[in-house]
């Protein structure tokens, strides 16, 4: 969470706007061996759930798909309901969780089609994303937003096994997720300004963080096996079609324009960064960026995260900066 967000939000608990926070803050003073014990017992209440989708996906007769829609809606709405109570029981919010997961796989099995998986995968990234805006939870907020992330990738660039139809590069829906990403700042700099909006702004922050990591990880796994990690090779496993097999003129266009926007930015952030020096390693990491289409974006996303005091996110792009970089020894 940046610096700016801390802020706020501890201005809107001392004026009282946000009394959930304060539950929250209660609840990290729990014993850990309490929270534990209370977490696996709420999960091994959940196991009947998980026990009748395991029996509906293996059944050779099963039922009406509309059926399992339905029913992955109602448990849908309850494990919402129950993750509103989390802060006064954990037991709850754990159980909240565990039926989270099941209704949605329900919803996924119902709604899978194998003649259309794009339109199921696009139908699971929305409703992930509309789980992300209704759980109270920044660290559920944030794996929802990731999971979005994954699945719009998966929407726009599946590749098709047994069709010769081929889909949009990763690259460049992960490019159009990161300035997506880049213009909800800007939103939420707007939303932070009045302390009454810290519970949205708060969500957004979240949201924020889950996207911005998925976006950066998944633009390093688009690079490929990276040097003394070369036994991992992530974009040959990858479901989707990168650029590599579409032609990265484009794309590398795009990732040097990327380069430049980052560095421009840090230049007007920090003074200290305008000298001659600094142009020059400017040049050379978009020199860099024209033969890796993944590293401009993630530079990028950087220089952002960077400036707004997102330290985590911050050093989760080096690293992943760092990756594509050493992907240039397999090249």
């Amino acid at each position: 969470m940046s610096k700016r967000m801390n802020n706020i939000l501890h201005e809107a608990v001392t004026q009282g706007l946000i009394s959930g926070a304060i539950a929250a803050a209660q609840d990290k003073e729990r014993p850990w061996a309490v929270v534990v014990m209370t977490a696996v017992a709420a999960w091994f209440a959940a196991i009947p759930l998980g026990i009748l989708v395991v029996l509906a996906l293996l059944s050779d007769a099963r039922p009406d798909e509309g059926a399992f829609v339905a029913v992955g809606v109602l448990v849908l709405g309850a494990a919402v309901a129950m993750l509103y109570q989390g802060g006064k029981s954990l037991f709850v919010e754990q159980l909240g969780v565990a039926s989270l997961i099941v209704g949605t796989a329900l919803i996924g099995f119902g709604s899978f089609d194998s003649k259309s998986v794009q339109s199921s995968l696009g139908l699971m990234a929305l409703l992930t994303l509309i789980l992300a805006a209704l759980v109270p939870q920044a660290w559920l907020r944030a794996l929802l937003a990731a999971s979005f992330v994954s699945l719009l990738t998966l929407w726009f660039s599946y590749r098709q096994v047994y069709s010769a139809a081929a889909g949009v590069p990763a690259e460049y829906v992960l490019d159009f997720i990161a300035f997506a990403w880049i213009g909800g700042h800007a939103v939420l700099r707007r939303i932070e300004q009045r302390p009454e909006n810290a519970r949205i702004a708060g969500a957004l922050e979240s949201i924020l963080t889950g996207v911005g990591a998925m976006t950066v990880l998944l633009l390093a796994a688009c690079s490929g096996k990276t040097f003394l990690f070369g036994a991992g090779h992530l974009s040959g496993m990858l479901p989707f079609q990168t650029s590599a097999a579409a032609g990265a003129t484009e794309a590398a266009l795009v990732s040097v324009a990327c380069a430049l926007l980052a560095a421009a930015w840090s230049m007007r952030q920090w003074p200290a960064l305008r000298s001659p020096w600094s142009v020059a390693v400017a040049a050379t990491a978009a020199c860099l960026c024209w033969f890796s289409v993944t590293l401009g974006a993630v530079l990028l996303v950087g220089a952002v995260c960077t400036a707004n005091g997102r330290r985590n996110l911050a050093l989760l792009a080096a690293a992943s900066a760092l990756w594509i970089v050493g992907a240039f020894y397999y090249q």
